[in-house]
């Protein structure tokens, strides 16, 4: 459907809707930009207003990368309908397509897809070269020298830009044809710049693992768009990958190479000799470790790591024997201050307090309902009576705030804890910078994944 939503008849939101009514019908529109209202730094969200081929402006909303004023496109998506920026265009897919009129090409020269070139610059073009003006923009960028005060360096500066833009078009349209989002054609591009054609082409399977949101059968897909062969090392090798982050979606940090060949054959629709070569392959990458273990019940003795999980892993038990050998951070804990919250407490939940006061790690377990939320709070007491920095933390927020009430002081998660830094994706505490406090207690640890568990005990 083109522009019928523009009909009289159309949906108009109700008193009382959301913010946002979405109308998901699927639109496709034609027309010029006229403007960009607002554009992201990676591309991944536009505002842009359109004219359409009835005459009619457009608001056109999402990830529409590279997209240049004076371009003439063709968007597809649904409408919306923002209680406070009224009917909107949601693009899931857009196409810049060049103008074909003389008006059209000098709105595009002059809307700053070529440095230098504003309205007087575009007009001269235009009229030197009429109907031929993008076709001497593409293949013969000599010849602009004819136009009155184009310089050497000015051609050059056309060159390099007209270029540049000819490519990112080029890549867009390329990418949308294998199946791709604009939103994810945007984080490709932001992420791989002019190249992102070539490494697309020559590898798929590398976005799995680089780009957010994009994992082994989107890549999948796209490889077999390409003619990538069911057979390909590359696809083998992304295979066992994907297999083994699947076992790990299910809670296995590692997995013996028998139930392994079984579900790569299984989920990839290979054979077993094709899952062989795909592990031989990933283990040569280093993407998945090999590791012996010599009181292992598996037949072969082995056991199969991503080596995220296997990195991992190793970090977190060296951070714990480096805890345990590690001259304890000792503060001394006076009972009868500590008053009848303390008194209360068995033999055994005090000891559990007196130990987590003298050395420098101890686990605190026990079934629902022993107390172990009663001693955490009599450790947190201890702690602050002798004037220790304490840190109170939790996987999940609810178990936080639940901590932080039976403590009386505040608990946060354990990602905020850390602090995420999104640009850097890695926890600004790690090895090199550590929490600084004297006590660290953290509730509901069996939540903790070992990804998790490494860098926090880290």
């Amino acid at each position: 459907m083109i522009d019928d939503f523009f009909q009289e008849d159309a949906p108009a939101p109700q008193e009382g809707d959301d913010a946002l009514v979405s109308h998901p019908v699927k639109h496709t529109l034609r027309g010029d930009v006229k403007r960009i209202v607002y554009q992201n730094e990676a591309g991944t969200y536009s505002v842009i207003r359109m004219t359409n081929e009835k005459g009619w402006e457009v608001t056109l909303v999402g990830a529409m990368p590279g997209i240049m004023e004076g371009e003439h496109v063709q968007a597809t998506g649904h409408w919306e309908r923002h209680k406070e920026h009224g009917r909107q265009f949601r693009v899931t897919s857009i196409e810049p397509i060049l103008p074909s009129t003389n008006e059209g090409m000098e709105r595009y020269l002059a809307s700053g897809v070529l440095p230098g070139i504003g309205d007087v610059y575009a007009k001269r073009i235009v009229a030197h070269f009429g109907e031929k003006t993008l076709d001497i923009l593409d293949n013969h960028t000599e010849r602009l020298r004819e136009v009155p005060g184009i310089g050497a360096k000015r051609l050059e500066e056309i060159r390099e830009s007209w270029q540049q833009n000819s490519s990112q078009r080029t890549t867009l349209v390329f990418l949308q044809g294998l199946g791709l989002s604009v939103a994810a054609c945007s984080r490709l591009m932001a992420l791989y710049g002019p190249a992102t054609a070539e490494i697309v082409r020559v590898n798929p399977y590398r976005l799995a693992a680089e780009v957010d949101g994009i994992g082994f059968l989107t890549a999948d897909r796209i490889a077999n768009r390409l003619g990538i062969p069911a057979d390909s090392p590359l696809r083998l090798c992304a295979g066992l990958v994907y297999t083994m982050e699947d076992l790990a979606q299910q809670g296995s940090t590692c997995c013996p190479k028998a139930p392994l060949m079984r579900d790569a054959v299984r989920l990839l629709e290979i054979g077993e000799e094709q899952a062989e070569k795909g592990l031989e392959t990933a283990l040569a990458e280093g993407k998945i470790v090999r590791e012996s273990i010599a009181a292992s019940t598996t037949e072969d003795g082995e056991l199969f790591f991503l080596r995220k999980l296997h990195f991992a892993e190793s970090a977190l038990a060296k951070a714990i024997a480096i805890l345990l050998r590690s001259p304890s951070r000792r503060f001394s804990m006076n009972p009868a201050a500590l008053g009848q919250g303390f008194r209360r407490l068995n033999a055994m939940q005090r000891q559990a307090v007196e130990y987590a006061c003298n050395y420098g790690f101890s686990i605190l377990t026990g079934g629902p309902g022993v107390g172990k939320t009663t001693v955490v709070s009599q450790i947190a007491a201890a702690a602050a009576q002798s004037g220790k920095t304490i840190y109170l933390a939790a996987p999940t927020g609810r178990a936080a705030k639940r901590l932080s009430e039976a403590t009386g002081q505040e608990a946060t998660t354990i990602h905020r804890l850390l602090k995420w830094d999104p640009m850097a994706r890695a926890f600004v505490y790690g090895p090199d910078r550590h929490l600084p406090c004297d006590v660290l207690v953290v509730d509901e640890a069996s939540m903790l994944d070992t990804l998790l568990a490494a860098s926090l005990f880290q």
